[in-house]
């Protein structure tokens, strides 16, 4: 008798166990997708008052399966704010960013379950081009344009 109450016992404790697993990574799920989606906000987001005088313009390129979205950019010189998300399913992303007459501006390695390379850049007017090393198919050209003053 004891066993099929130890055994019940048992039961009960695992299935509580589980409810409690799942509980806690649904709502590591909503809070992560949250944080997120906050940060995804903060990087796309311009402005033009006041406070905002000092920071870059902001900019986003979107890694998917069939290549960069979107596939080509122009931007004015200056410092701006660049993110890459990677929507690719792929783990490990190898970015080149190249100028499209002279030599490797920038690498970027996207390790497993890294999904966004993020940073400020200040490119001399030309062209670029950003490809991953091992899918060239997946480009985007980049053209800096000079400031109009």
């Amino acid at each position: 008798m004891h066993t099929l109450q130890n055994a019940l016992r048992n039961r009960r404790l695992q299935v509580a166990a589980a409810i409690v697993v799942v509980a806690v990574s649904g709502i590591s799920i909503v809070v992560r997708a949250t944080l997120t989606k906050g940060s995804t906000t903060a990087a796309v987001q311009t402005s033009d008052g006041p406070q905002q005088k000092d920071k870059p313009p902001a900019h986003m390129l979107v890694l998917r399966p069939n290549g960069f979205e979107p596939a080509e950019v122009s931007w004015p010189k200056g410092r701006f704010f660049l993110a890459i998300d990677n929507h690719t399913g792929v783990n490990n992303i190898n970015l080149l960013l190249d100028r499209e007459v002279g030599g490797r501006v920038k690498e970027i390695n996207l390790k497993m379950r890294k999904q966004r390379a993020a940073g400020i850049y200040d490119l001399p007017p030309g062209n670029y081009v950003l490809t991953e090393a091992n899918h060239p198919l997946w480009s985007c050209r980049i053209t800096i344009t000079p400031q109009n003053e």
